[in-house]
């Protein structure tokens, strides 16, 4: 197997990887590369997700406080 590219390895982190899981791990066991890329990318998943949360709990908040304001 080559190198997993940058979809099937945000896919795979995610857990929405569904028909190369296997080749994916198998890979990954033996490659130093693309497990140093599997870091970078969780971390980099992790970090977006986490913004995500914020913004809407934000987006939440605003919405309240309109809301309590107008009454």
């Amino acid at each position: 197997m080559q190198h997993i590219d940058d979809e099937a390895l945000e896919s795979y982190i995610l857990g929405t990887l569904s028909l190369q899981v296997e080749d994916v791990e198998e890979h990954l066991l033996i490659c130093e590369a693309c497990q140093e890329r599997m870091e970078g990318t969780a971390v980099l998943v992790a970090s977006i997700s986490a913004a995500s949360s914020r913004l809407r709990h934000d987006a939440i908040r605003t919405r309240l406080r309109f809301r309590t304001a107008g009454t």
